[in-house]
């Protein structure tokens, strides 16, 4: 910095300098935040394994690899360093689901859990007058096993 240029800033006044130190703060978060986060990046479920996705249908394990074999189910990817693992995304689950469903109507409840057309919506309350009961962590949880 020159001399002048020097003095200038030491006589500046606070709310001036306040301001610019914000302006030139926030550019640099910005910056930060736009090389941190690109605007175009987005989030992805992870793929299930074969013994997650049996799980969550509620199926062995061989009869969900014997069903993609057979070509009953969607194929899975393939990963891993000799890629021998095989992985199921969400909508595949989704979709064996409804193939199972169809396949065996006795136990359609079973893979599709869902509500069925006249059934009436369930309200469940979770409640403590005593702040941090952990209420919140409860409803979580329950809201994760019942979906």
């Amino acid at each position: 910095m020159t001399g002048a240029m020097a003095h200038k800033l030491e006589n500046e006044p606070s709310l001036a300098k306040i301001t610019r130190h914000s302006l030139l703060l926030a550019a640099q978060l910005q910056a930060l935040r736009s090389q941190l986060y690109p605007p175009e990046a987005k989030k992805s479920l992870k793929t299930f394994t074969s013994r997650e996705a049996a799980s969550m249908v509620g199926i062995a394990e061989s009869t969900l690899r014997q069903m993609s074999l057979d070509g009953e189910s969607a194929v899975p990817e393939l990963h891993g360093k000799d890629n021998r693992r095989r992985a199921y995304t969400l909508a595949q689950i989704n979709e064996l689901r409804e193939h199972l469903a169809h396949k065996r109507p006795k136990e359609a409840l079973a893979f599709l859990p869902r509500r069925r057309a006249g059934e009436k919506l369930q309200i469940i309350a979770i409640a403590n007058f005593k702040g941090g009961s952990a209420k919140t962590t409860t409803t979580i949880h329950l809201a994760h096993f019942l979906a």
